[in-house]
């Protein structure tokens, strides 16, 4: 796997102001902004999933359209199974936008020389134009899209790749 990319654009106003609203909000934000430095008792704090169903209730509160992206079977092995959070109509021509909170948590996928480095040096949150294919952990063979935290575990619990 190379060193990991992403997109660096300029977000809209509003999902700026979103962001912002979101950090001001919830404290497991922060921990991720900040990790992997985090105390030992913030490294409990919540994981993908619950992070990306704050966010999107929080986005649809505001009155974005969005889904919880559910990814599993990566292409690198230690990647697994991830979420994020992908918003409906928000770049230009209708566009998708992912947003993953969680990212940083991938700074350890390889040991090539930069690549942590290169991960923690990543705009936070993630964010990429709507794509199935992660800019840190790559591709997956299961991507499925679910409106809802309850939804997100109901889908995860019966899942196999989840297991």
């Amino acid at each position: 796997m190379s060193a990991p990319h992403a997109s660096r654009f300029v977000l809209p106003g509003l999902v700026q102001r979103l962001f912002l609203a979101f950090e001001a909000t919830h404290a497991a934000a922060d921990v991720w902004r900040r990790w992997p430095d985090v105390t030992p008792e913030e490294q409990d704090t919540p994981d993908c999933v619950p992070v990306s169903a704050m966010f999107l209730e929080h986005a649809q509160a505001s009155g974005f359209h969005g889904s919880i992206v559910l990814a599993a079977a990566a292409e690198h092995p230690w990647a697994e199974t991830h979420a994020w959070v992908r918003l409906y109509g928000v770049l230009g021509m209708g566009g998708w936008l992912d947003i993953d909170w969680t990212a940083r948590q991938y700074h350890n996928l390889e040991q090539l020389d930069g690549f942590r480095e290169a991960v923690l040096a990543l705009p936070w949150p993630l964010t990429w134009p709507g794509s199935d294919v992660h800019p840190i952990a790559g591709s997956f063979r299961t991507v499925h899209t679910v409106m809802s935290e309850g939804d997100a575990r109901a889908w995860i619990a019966a899942s196999p790749a989840w297991a």
